[in-house]
């Protein structure tokens, strides 16, 4: 059985200057040598070894089965771009089509598609789409039945097993992944290596290159433009970032005291003109925007303190456990908190209050992922405390969408019965 002792300190603590004080040696115990115990030492014989002058040769042959792979891709746009317009790009798609509506025939060209669209709709009224039909067919198993094939697997190449923290994507192609691997438990990370590995997932025997922080890393993000910048949050609460055309080791990495003061654990990249810049999240309650052309210190702070709304302070912040960016969104963000609270933030706004004004009470423990509808940015998915969430920014009252209690629900019938228990005098808690 393994003991552990767990400091707690609290945040008024944190962060205060070492004082040492100069002493002099002192001796705890002296221990003498025994004579007698020499008397049962024995010395061990001398022993021949027989020794082979000529090498030793091993051979062994192999024949596997080759495979040959062939890549085909079609990509499919919608409707007709034209040649200066790059249909990946959202935000230029974005200032065309509010250039396109602006011009007076646009209204006149809608309404006669709409009137096409709307003949072929009603047509739909003729048949009761909410009828039960075929209810006397016997039904039957299928054919083919569903199930999860594992094709390949990625394991860590290192002499002890990571747990993976953060998994990223290539922005120009789906067959590479930035794995990052971090330890939750402080005393263990010195039994663990620092590396992060680029893997390409047709070949798992090996990874693609190799990421050496000087510090763990916490999480790393694929640039969305530029597939060969990488941005790491450290578990040192410093950011760094790599260019994988001219090595392994970062370029540039941020100062330890304008950096968190816990582990950057979220971290998320801004769609800006020249792809520069990404904002991080900690668990000491503050936000950073940075620019890797200038990683020294950050070029915006946002201390997330929603008591102290003209006057915020780090001592009273809430962590920031995820974040979420959407392009199509401009300047908002929004961040998960540790006790729950879900923030539609706005980086325009002059004032901390209204840089923080939507608020929704979404979990009773921390919200671990955010996410929005591609389609319709306005909708909001959470995940914590054992359950999904779906959200609306125009409406505050509640979630409209919720999967039930089912580990929370068990839980509590567990805890029921054991209390009921305890009372009769059965069990000891």
């Amino acid at each position: 059985m393994r003991s552990t002792h767990v400091y707690v300190k609290t945040r008024a603590l944190l962060g205060k200057q070492c004082i040492f004080n100069i002493q002099n040696p002192y001796i705890d115990e002296i221990i003498s040598p025994e004579p007698s115990l020499y008397d049962n030492y024995i010395l061990q014989n001398t022993c021949h070894k027989s020794v082979q002058v000529s090498k030793q040769f091993s051979l062994h042959e192999a024949q596997t089965v080759g495979k040959s792979c062939k890549n085909n891709g079609m990509f499919h746009f919608e409707g007709g771009w034209p040649k200066e317009i790059n249909p990946r790009d959202k935000e230029t798609i974005a200032r065309f089509r509010r250039r396109i509506e602006k011009q007076d025939h646009w209204a006149l060209s809608m309404r006669i598609l709409f009137s096409n669209a709307e003949s072929y709709i009603l047509q739909n009224g003729a048949i009761n789409v909410y009828d039960h039909h075929f209810n006397d067919m016997i039904p039957t198993e299928l054919a083919r039945p569903r199930y999860l094939r594992t094709i390949n697997v990625y394991a860590d190449p290192g002499p002890t097993p990571r747990p993976v923290n953060n998994i990223s994507w290539s922005p120009d192609s789906v067959t590479k992944i930035a794995v990052t691997y971090y330890c939750t438990e402080f005393r263990k990370v010195e039994e663990y290596n620092f590396v992060s590995y680029i893997w390409n997932i047709e070949n798992s025997n090996q990874p693609w290159t190799e990421l050496e922080p000087k510090c763990p890393a916490v999480v790393t993000e694929f640039n969305p433009r530029d597939p060969s910048l990488l941005a790491s949050g450290l578990m040192s609460g410093q950011v760094c970032f790599w260019d994988i055309r001219t090595g392994n080791v970062p370029i540039q990495q941020s100062d330890l005291q304008f950096s968190h003061r816990s582990p950057a654990s979220c971290l998320k990249w801004i769609l800006s003109k020249g792809s520069s810049e990404f904002f991080t999240g900690s668990s000491d309650g503050r936000i950073m925007w940075w620019d890797i052309r200038k990683l020294r210190e950050p070029t915006e702070i946002l201390i997330i303190d929603l008591d102290n709304t003209e006057q915020p302070k780090v001592q009273s912040a809430i962590g920031v456990t995820s974040l979420n960016y959407d392009p199509s969104m401009g300047t908002k963000f929004l961040l998960g908190t540790e006790n729950g609270v879900i923030i539609s933030g706005s980086r325009k706004s002059t004032t901390h209050a209204n840089k923080l004004s939507l608020k929704f009470q979404g979990h009773y423990g921390p919200v671990y992922s955010l996410d929005r509808n591609p389609f319709n940015p306005k909708y909001i998915l959470s995940i914590g405390d054992w359950t999904s969430r779906i959200w609306v920014e125009d409406t505050k009252e509640g979630n409209i969408v919720a999967t039930p209690y089912v580990i929370q629900t068990l839980m509590k019938f567990i805890l029921m019965i054991l209390g009921f228990l305890t009372q009769k005098g059965q069990c000891n808690l």
